[in-house]
């Protein structure tokens, strides 16, 4: 007897959110080039080039930015402390290490109780988090702060990731409940926002910025375009609950002014939205005329002049290892800080984050390095830190990319 029988998993009995996701950085054109770069290393081509350089998505150390050396040989200590002898072999090791280097790997090894190989805390790391909150706090500050309650940044309101996306993908989980559920995302957009939304059965929404009429202008945010989106989403029935902003942007370039920010928090208080910052361009910003001012300084700032926003808007800021000058994507670091959240929202995504057990301890690690860099005095891998860093030049890439294209592009501010 001959059993006549098909496969299980057929497209049609796939989830209708993975059906209708549509991810373009991963979509047609990358799958075309992931083809004709086997072409090119089998030999046997006929192309007219010789290469293809990946820039669909933001990944530096693809296109040659080398590693900032500082970072990766705390990493490498690490790993391999226990291999090179361990403890009993402690004063060689630090012979092979900068003093710097050698410190700051002791203190995380300290601090992590545990092998590098085992699972943290599904927040991750208690003393990492802390940093975090630390630079948050510092990055947030005023020349005439506050008093020091309404600046505190508690390190239980963080959650590290693995990479940013994780994280935009996490809390879209929280805010998506049905299909009636919208979130504000902004166009020209990073395409994990709608692809997201679509997986989880929610409704993008739209909000265009405004593209540059004059050559070499700059793309710029338009209060009144996010108000006629709200109002057209709210008119068809859709329930609109967050907003998504982009700052730098991605792929604009364009740096959100404080008052632009402002702006934005009164319009989320008044439309009842929740907020979702992403920020993990901060360090990309290659224009002096401009600042990064992040989501959450920008409610500090704005509630001097309205207390009742302080804690009064919900605000989910997302940050990553991957972009900046660290550029180390394949680590896979990043964080959500929360501000105003429920508490017993904070309890249910903490469970969420439990599923998953924690993230990558490489990528916590990085997260550590990142927002507690190196400081002047410590020893001459400071100055080679500062080397590196500044020989990584946005604003060359600017001018050789508008030259080699001939018409020119936008300007950008930042990402």
């Amino acid at each position: 007897m001959t059993l006549k029988r098909g496969r299980v998993l057929i497209p049609s009995k796939l989830s209708q959110g993975i059906l209708h996701s549509e991810y373009a950085v991963r979509g047609e054109i990358a799958i075309e080039s992931e083809r004709l770069k086997r072409l090119l290393e089998a030999g046997n081509s006929n192309l007219p080039f010789k290469r293809i350089l990946p820039c669909n998505v933001g990944n530096p150390q693809a296109l040659n930015q080398p590693p900032i050396s500082f970072y990766r040989k705390v990493v490498a200590l690490m790993e391999s402390f226990d291999a090179l002898g361990g403890t009993s072999n402690a004063k060689k090791i630090s012979d092979l290490f900068a003093p710097a280097v050698y410190e700051r790997a002791s203190f995380y090894r300290s601090q992590l109780k545990n092998s590098m190989g085992a699972y943290s805390h599904s927040q991750g790391h208690l003393f990492i988090r802390k940093l975090i909150a630390s630079f948050i706090e510092k990055r947030d500050s005023f020349s005439t702060a506050p008093d020091e309650t309404s600046v505190s940044c508690d390190p239980d309101h963080i959650f590290l990731t693995n990479g940013a996306s994780s994280a935009i993908q996490s809390v879209l989980s929280l805010v998506i409940s049905d299909r009636s559920v919208g979130v504000l995302i902004p166009k020209p957009q990073y395409p994990l926002y709608s692809a997201s939304i679509s997986l989880l059965h929610g409704v993008p929404v739209f909000y265009s910025l405004q593209e540059p009429a004059e050559r070499f202008g700059r793309w710029t945010f338009s209060l009144e375009a996010l108000k006629t989106s709200l109002t057209e989403a709210r008119g068809r029935g859709v329930d609109v609950r967050a907003l998504c902003i982009i700052n730098p942007g991605n792929p604009t370039g364009n740096v959100l002014s404080c008052a632009d920010l402002e702006d934005i928090i009164e319009f989320c208080l008044n439309e009842r939205l929740v907020l979702l910052s992403d920020e993990v361009y901060q360090n990309n910003v290659w224009d002096s005329e401009v600042q990064f001012c992040s989501a959450r300084k920008a409610l500090l700032s704005a509630s001097r002049k309205n207390p009742a926003l302080l804690d009064a808007v919900e605000i989910f800021s997302f940050h990553s290892t991957s972009k900046g000058l660290l550029g180390e994507c394949g680590k896979r670091g990043g964080y959500v800080a929360c501000t105003n959240i429920d508490q017993e929202i904070l309890s249910q995504f903490y469970k969420l984050m439990s599923i998953s057990l924690c993230s990558a301890i490489d990528g916590q690690v990085m997260l550590g390095l990142m927002v507690d860099p190196l400081t002047p005095d410590a020893d001459s891998e400071y100055e080679k830190h500062v080397q590196e860093i500044t020989a990584i030049k946005g604003k060359w890439c600017f001018d050789n990319f508008r030259i080699a294209c001939k018409k020119g592009t936008n300007a950008f501010r930042g990402a």
